[in-house]
């Protein structure tokens, strides 16, 4: 017990271990008020909890179910309590159908009531466990036992809620299972019922509601000398800032996050500490730094069989890959993201985001597929759902389907002003916009996301929003002076960062507009239209892919056509429009809104 008050858990662990081990032996405790081992079992769990052992908490977590099973008289709050730490555990580590059976077995406990019918010796069975968590310490009555076990009634409602994916359900519980952790002064009660409210408002409008509650629940738990989630606490702040842009904030957290975890040897939140950084390195454009620390968190996830963070590890690895133009490489860690995602809440994201990789590097039928799947999904709350959408709406819109994509544009709308894998949401909006000829929006979306990436210093993504403004000012009709400018200076962003395919998609542009007779938009939109029809299904297909920048061979290859073919599809695209070659094609098509 001292050693848990001076936060030395491990020593701590070791006591307790000793004292089950001499019980064990049939060595009689000291007269008082002594712990079951059961409740020895228990506590030495919640412990490991504390340093994220949440595999050493799991072993200890099932001998208090086993010891429970063998004793006489033990009361039913206990069996309930057990059966929430391991549902808890087995959350974390995302095996969901193990949280949701020990979940069901406390409600059925909560269900039948028999706690109700307790007797002065099962208060006294408890008092001991109950008693270690209370402010004073003193002795507590079955009142205060009544109302602990109603508390842990409501965390284990909440969490199957929330597992079932009834955000509002789980709310409005976590809620009152707050009022009751305070009315108890039960805090480690009151920072998860916190915690878990802010997950749940996750991303978009109430965002800073979601980081009111997470700083609180982490100040809390600070408090109580809980490393795991403390250190945890600061990760999810830290990754919350970092889509916001608000680096200094999200490295502050992300140090302060080390350090903890350092002090107290909590290794299973490390992993996800390196992927913050990873994460803000993929922002800035730092390539070999975010390599590094993906490789560093991956390390991490696979030493510590962590479910959750190796999808989200290899998802960034693939956007890094793919922002770099390296398609090869990205696509088998978009896959095996995918696959290890499976049983977990990122597998919705992790198919949206393979998709829109297909959409953009020209496989449409492949696309289609796992967008519409993605789509399909159950979208979840909190923190692990909503942010795929942007992607998810940017694919369809590279397949030419836009009425799949514009039921996302309120949606997109809420999640303005955050930046998801390096991709600025405004940006998106803004090419929805543009293509449904809504100027004004796509002008205010194209310059809050410039704000936006200029304050995080992520000049990749700005050099995407000067792009996606020289596009819509060819669409317009604008003079070539003004798109020549933002075509040169997304250019020489590009090329800063070593981004060459994007980097030619910008000179494809720029070269086609300057090859292109200025009209009148009216007058284009008009001919273009009637040009398009002249256009076969395969001519078309072949021009958004070369508008998106793939290479005659890349074209073959995803068509399944010779390179003979290929070129044969161009020069009758150059006919038909009556264009000079292919720059001049693209810059029609993007004119003409075709691409």
């Amino acid at each position: 017990e001292d050693a848990t008050r001076q936060q030395a858990h491990r020593r701590a662990i070791s006591h307790f271990r000793l004292s089950l081990q001499l019980l064990e032996e049939g060595i009689p405790p000291p007269p008082g008020d002594t712990p079951t081992p059961v409740q020895l079992h228990l506590t030495t769990g919640e412990l490991w909890v504390q340093l994220g052992e949440l595999e050493q908490a799991t072993v200890s977590f099932q001998a208090a179910l086993e010891q429970f099973h063998q004793q006489k008289h033990a009361a039913p709050l206990l069996q309930a309590r057990i059966n929430r730490a391991l549902a808890d555990a087995y959350r974390m580590q995302a095996k969901y159908e193990l949280a949701l059976a020990h979940l069901q077995a406390a409600s059925v406990i909560f269900a039948e009531e028999e706690w109700a019918r307790g007797s002065q010796e099962q208060e006294k069975s408890v008092s001991w466990f109950f008693r270690r968590g209370t402010p004073s310490g003193g002795v507590m009555t079955m009142q205060h036992v009544y109302s602990a076990e109603r508390l842990l009634f409501l965390q284990a409602r909440a969490t199957l809620d929330l597992l079932l994916n009834h955000p509002e359900e789980a709310k409005e519980t976590l809620w009152q299972a707050h009022q009751l952790a305070t009315t108890l002064g039960d805090r480690s009660s009151q920072a998860f019922a916190l915690h878990l409210i802010g997950w749940i408002y996750g991303w978009g409008e109430h965002i800073r509601d979601a980081i009111r509650f997470q700083q609180q629940a982490h100040e809390l738990y600070l408090s109580l000398g809980d490393p795991f989630r403390a250190a945890l606490g600061e990760q999810g702040l830290g990754i919350i800032y970092q889509a916001l842009g608000e680096i200094e904030t999200a490295h502050s957290y992300t140090q302060r996050g080390f350090e903890l975890a350092r002090r107290y040897g909590v290794r299973r939140v490390m992993g996800w500490l390196y992927w913050n950084q990873g994460m803000m390195a993929l922002n800035q454009g730092d390539w070999a730094s975010s390599d590094t620390h993906l490789q560093q968190a991956l390390q991490e996830a696979q030493a510590e069989t962590n479910a959750r963070l190796k999808p989200v590890v290899l998802l960034a690895q693939a956007v890094l890959q793919f922002r770099r133009g390296l398609w090869h490489e990205a696509e088998p860690l978009f896959q095996e993201a995918i696959q290890s995602a499976t049983n977990t809440d990122w597998f919705a994201s992790a198919v949206a985001l393979y998709g829109h990789f297909l959409a953009v590097t020209g496989r449409r039928a492949a696309a289609r597929t796992y967008l519409d799947r993605a789509s399909a999904l159950p979208e979840l709350a909190g923190f692990s759902g909503s942010f795929y959408i942007p992607f998810l709406a940017e694919g369809y819109l590279h397949l030419d389907t836009l009425e799949l994509a514009t039921p996302y544009f309120e949606r997109i709308a809420q999640l303005r002003g955050f930046l998801y894998y390096g991709l600025a949401v405004d940006r998106v909006l803004g090419e929805l916009a543009a293509i449904t000829r809504d100027w004004d929006t796509a002008e205010r979306a194209f310059e809050d996301g410039l704000r936006l990436c200029r304050q995080a210093n992520n000049q990749p993504e700005e050099a995407a929003i000067l792009y996606e403004q020289a596009r819509m000012a060819v669409a317009r009709g604008e003079a070539v002076e003004h798109i020549r400018a933002l075509c040169e200076q997304a250019r020489r962003l590009f090329l800063q960062y070593d981004m060459q395919r994007a980097a030619g998609l910008v000179e494809t542009l720029l070269e086609g507009v300057q090859a292109l007779e200025p009209v009148k938009v009216s007058e284009v939109h008009t001919a273009g239209h009637v040009l398009h029809l002249k256009l076969s299904a395969r001519e078309r297909e072949v021009l958004q892919l070369v508008a998106e920048g793939h290479t005659d061979r890349e074209v073959a290859d995803t068509l399944v056509l010779s390179p003979r073919t290929v070129n044969r599809h161009l020069s009758n695209i150059f006919v038909k429009l009556d264009v000079p070659g292919r720059a001049a094609a693209v810059a029609y098509a993007i004119r003409q809104g075709w691409v």
